[in-house]
């Protein structure tokens, strides 16, 4: 059996899920993995509960902190992985019996692979749904979220291929759940979660990820089970906070610079992605102050943006004319032929 699969698990306060969470990792077909479990400072008894497994099978492994959020908690568990191939999993949830298996198939039979997508599938507890919420059919609504199918690509394909498939018919999904990695990629490159941002800090993650990696596949099947409960539900008042990350997000790739063409491609798609989450959230803050800021915010990056695309494409203009000129001279034999160089 090939490759070992470090299993990431942040945990807090989830003592009602956290056993069948890791029963589904202890099921699974394929057997080579760890399974690490950071306690980002619960004060139920879930901690207590992962002791019990990790009592009975030595490939579990129980870290504990101080409550910083499953950011820190997910870097903690990539500083003490090892094995090759990272996946993330929430202690609220759970996985499909087959999906490592599937995973590794695909990660042996093209040694090329750098990551591995796949869907999820939702479980909504009617406890923490309205009557109302209940009738507008939310599984199903979002079970059709995460499906993404119709996706006109099953081969492999470079990260700018897939996330641009994704953005052409709106299921770009960025969730750290959904996808399977090779190690080497993080800990070459030193790549973490930003704790300071509270929401969407799976998308930075995922955006710094893909400037790293060369090639996607994805397979069609919601191997992933999303628990919707109380904590994970959305309410209106969220959303000020959400605002208020995804501005940062933004912010954070827009002054990240990228030198290879496929990476500004993939810069470009998550700032359009962002920018159309961004509006989103702002029409539904409730704090009237709050918006107008956040407004300005909004029109402040994409003026940034749009100026900073201007400019380079200036830089490349002048620098395609300068070529020019190169060509130009050597062909009227005014410069020696050596003297040109083509800037790959």
């Amino acid at each position: 059996m090939e490759g070992k699969i470090s299993v990431i698990i942040p945990m807090y306060n989830t003592e009602e899920y956290v056993a069948k969470c890791i029963d589904s990792v202890l099921s699974q077909t394929y057997t080579n993995f760890e399974i690490i479990v950071i306690d980002d400072g619960s004060t139920d008894e879930c901690a207590n509960i992962v002791k019990q497994y990790a009592s009975n099978d030595n490939r579990i492994y129980l870290y504990s902190q101080k409550n910083s959020g499953p950011s820190v908690a997910r870097n903690y568990g990539l500083d003490v992985a090892g094995g090759e191939y990272i996946y993330f999993l929430d202690s609220d949830d759970y996985i499909d019996v087959g999906t490592f298996e599937k995973c590794m198939i695909e990660f042996r039979n093209n040694r090329e692979l750098d990551m591995i997508m796949f869907d999820a599938q939702t479980i909504f507890e009617e406890r923490f749904l309205s009557k109302e919420e209940v009738n507008k059919n939310y599984l199903e609504d979002m079970n059709d979220f995460y499906n993404r199918s119709d996706v006109d690509t099953n081969s492999i394909v470079t990260p700018y291929e897939w996330f641009r498939a994704c953005f052409a018919i709106s299921k770009l999904r960025c969730n750290s759940y959904l996808y399977m990695f090779k190690r080497e990629q993080v800990t070459t490159n030193s790549i973490r979660f930003r704790a300071n941002i509270n929401y969407y800090e799976d998308l930075i993650f995922l955006y710094e990820l893909s400037r790293q990696i060369s090639k996607i596949k994805y397979i069609p099947a919601p191997f992933y089970y999303r628990r919707f409960t109380g904590s994970s539900l959305m309410t209106s008042n969220n959303y000020n906070k959400i605002l208020e990350s995804i501005l940062l997000c933004i912010d954070t790739i827009r002054t990240t610079e990228m030198h290879k063409y496929q990476g500004i491609l993939v810069k470009r798609i998550f700032l359009k992605y962002l920018n159309t989450l961004a509006l989103g959230s702002w029409m539904k803050c409730n704090d009237q102050e709050r918006i107008e800021s956040s407004l300005q915010d909004i029109l402040d990056i994409k003026f940034r943006s749009i100026q900073g695309y201007v400019n380079k494409r200036i830089e490349i203009e002048n620098q395609y004319l300068s070529q020019i000129n190169i060509l130009e001279s050597a062909i009227k034999g005014d410069i020696n032929e050596h003297s040109y160089i083509w800037n790959r």
